[in-house]
């Protein structure tokens, strides 16, 4: 052991983190291939409507996170074999490319061109096809507004803007500290923040059909009595729900426009805390503008298209996925200070983060607890014993601050509510998504290994910093941990958009790398590496910007601004709403509709519906995505035979697209139609049946 120790003492840090590059890339490929060629079978044939796949990927999540074990301990055998066998070889191996730099950083610039016009028909293949039917106008149009291809075009804009700046060697670092001292910089703060809020607000607070009714849905369930808890779930959380209800609730004509105003302003609070978080860490103005403007990007320039905003997604924006922020800036202001008073507000603001949304706040509270822990093993003056009851202590109070929260909760819903507050249910709704729905499998090789690279050599920075009895800033054990476990959202549903807003954590190491590399005595090569990087990640973001800015705002309708403009296309739906309204007097509309959440928002009411399992009730009904299975089908007909509104509101949209009919609404309507209904008369997008006599 104490020579495992001396050797890591001794060996250089940059060894391990080369060695975590193939390896990371090795351990996927050979996941991958263990899974497609080894252990897949076939997912079963589920009793299940065509557009809903269930494709479980059961090793996925357990080989992820067996990563961050088994890559760490390979690099560092690879390292070290290296270390001890072949120090004058690596010696000679460095004075060959220090000497040779240039030819070396050409080498690679013709070769990344040549992958480039090799891999480009593969990655841009849709321009063939789209080329054959429209111009190359469109084409480019299509390139540059897409998210799935500008963010190819950003990241070979940065990756040549690397190569470039590590072949010419700029001085970077004295341009970098000339900048941070400008006197120019504070003048310029107040206005980019301005220029922020701009890009944010979207005067026209944009709904869109879908995942937004997964937030709004609850909350107007709660505003006609049935609360989160007890029947009403929070697919998103707990606090966010009733944030949402109580904006509803103050703002009534904010309608289906509430969540779009719910998120800007935490977007607003997300990123103006990301400057001051990234100011008080890094001590520097110039990477605190970096770390915001990447924030920017990643959880908002990439979840916008030219038919979608960043408002539109909220498990992937900043509602589900920013709450980290908030312990963050604790765990900064400790670092900085050691007051005890923001150890332990972080430890209870993670707490709260389980509430806000469970799946992250358990990350958030396991990130929280590392990064503590990491700050009291740091402090090497004191005897190990008690460095580990300390920890003790905390895991202790965490736990304890976490069980204070839910049963403040607890108590208070029952007495609102009168009855005990059914956690189980909550819980068990999310486990639906972890156990295969929809699930894509995670490529052999991708772009996500580098944010997985980049976490493992923050651990490892943690340990070879305290094997050499240094300690280290919380807040890198905090964002990696944070980081990786946060990477479980991509694991298993590996669409390359679930990467946008959990990046970040990866981004801002990266970001806190370079500065420091740039801001200490490192040597030359180092701040060459370091500033070239610096230079991708501006080239990155300024053509990610550019392609984006005319996006966003192209969405805009500054003519129709307000909360209560209604878009001439929702103009069809604002009609039926009224119609909705005026039919039914009670709260409660049996409605089958793909906009069902649009309609009954508008109209003021909330879905009969409920679904159910074996009769017995689940949960409320608020999104047509719910309704995935013949059965659920069959008991919204026996619902309707047991329960005999008078009026049952059906689509008239038959289809999801041109080549897949809905075949749910089909089956409906014939249930409908075998109970003796009729269609009583049709208003825009939907037939009003009408019981029989």
């Amino acid at each position: 052991m104490m020579q495992l120790k001396e050797l890591v003492r001794t060996m250089p840090w940059r060894r391990f983190v080369i060695a975590l590059i193939p390896t990371t890339l090795a351990y996927f490929l050979a996941a991958r291939i263990f899974q497609d060629r080894i252990v897949y079978t076939p997912p079963p044939v589920q009793d299940i409507y065509a557009g809903y796949p269930f494709l479980p990927e059961p090793f996925e999540i357990p080989l992820y996170l067996a990563s961050y074990l088994v890559i760490p301990v390979v690099a560092l055998a690879v390292a070290a074999l290296s270390h001890r066998r072949g120090g004058a070889a690596a010696a000679t191996i460095r004075v060959f490319f220090t000497a040779n730099l240039r030819r070396i950083t050409t080498i690679a610039l013709i070769a990344a061109v040549l992958a480039g016009a090799v891999l480009a028909p593969r990655l841009f293949s849709f321009a063939q096809v789209y080329l054959a039917k429209h111009d190359i106008g469109h084409a480019l149009w299509l390139l540059f507004t897409k998210r799935l291809y500008i963010v190819r075009v950003s990241l070979a804009a940065g990756l040549a803007a690397f190569l470039a700046a590590a072949y010419w060697r700029p001085p970077l670092a004295s341009g970098w500290r000339r900048f941070e001292a400008s006197r120019l910089l504070p003048v310029l703060l107040p206005i980019l923040a301005l220029a922020v809020a701009f890009i944010i607000m979207d005067p026209n607070f944009p709904y869109v059909e879908g995942n937004t009714n997964y937030v709004l849905g609850p909350a107007s369930e709660i505003l006609y009595g049935r609360p989160v808890l007890y029947g009403t779930y929070g697919l998103y959380g707990v606090l966010n729900t009733y944030l949402v209800t109580l904006v509803m609730a103050l703002v009534p004509s904010a309608n289906i426009h509430t969540f779009a105003l719910v998120a800007e302003i935490l977007y607003l609070a997300f990123i103006f805390g990301l400057y001051a978080l990234a100011r008080r860490w890094m001590n520097s103005r110039a990477a605190a503008l970096l770390a915001a403007w990447l924030g920017l990007i990643v959880g908002f320039f990439l979840l916008s298209d030219p038919y979608i905003t960043a408002y539109d997604s909220p498990g992937q924006n900043v509602y589900r996925q920013g709450f980290y922020l908030l312990p963050a800036l604790l765990i900064t202001w400790y670092g900085a200070t050691r007051k005890a008073a923001y150890r332990e507000l972080a430890l209870m603001a993670a707490g709260l983060g389980i509430l806000w949304n469970a799946e992250t706040g358990i990350y958030l509270s396991a990130a929280t607890l590392v990064a503590i822990s990491a700050a009291e093993f740091g402090e090497f003056q004191r005897p190990l014993r008690q460095r580990f009851v300390r920890i003790g202590g905390v895991a202790v109070r965490q736990m304890g601050y976490t069980l204070a929260v839910f049963g403040l909760t607890t108590i208070v819903n029952f007495l609102v509510v009168g009855r005990w507050p059914d956690w189980v249910t909550q819980f068990s709704i999310l486990t639906a998504f972890e156990g295969g729905y929809g699930k894509l499998p995670m490529p052999g090789i991708g772009l996500y290994q580098a944010f997985i690279v980049i976490y493992l050599a923050a651990f490892g920075w943690v340990a070879y910093r305290w094997i050499r009895r240094q300690s280290t800033e919380p807040m890198v054990p905090f964002l990696a941990t944070y980081g990786a476990l946060s990477f479980l959202y991509y694991v298993g549903n590996s669409a390359w958009s679930y990467l946008n807003f959990i990046s970040l954590p990866a981004l801002l190491l990266l970001v806190y790398a370079c500065v420091r590399a740039l801001s200490s005595a490192a040597n030359a090569s180092a701040q060459r590496l370091a500033a070239a990087v610096i230079v991708g990640l501006l080239a990155f973001a300024g053509v990610m910007t550019m392609a984006k800015l005319p996006v966003i705002f192209f969405l805009r309708d500054y003519a129709h601004a307000g909360l209560t403009a209604v878009k001439p296309s929702d103009e069809p739906f604002h009609q039926d709403a009224e119609a909705i309204a005026a039919m039914f007097s009670q709260n409660r509309v049996p409605l089958l509709h793909q906009d069902d959440g649009k309609l009954l928002l508008m109209a003021g009411k909330v879905n009969w519906f409920d679904l159910r399992q074996d009769g017995r009730f689940v949960t409320t009904y608020f999104d047509d995505a719910q309704v995935i299975y013949p059965r659920q089908i069959d008991d919204f007909i026996a619902q309707v035979k047991s329960g005999r509104p008078l009026r049952v509101l059906v689509t008239t949209k038959q289809k999801f697209g041109p080549n897949q009919p809905d075949q749910r609404i089909a089956d409906f309507e014939a249930g409908l139609q075998q109970a003796g209904y009729t269609v009583e008369r049709t208003l825009n997008t939907l037939k009003v049946y009408r019981r029989p006599q």
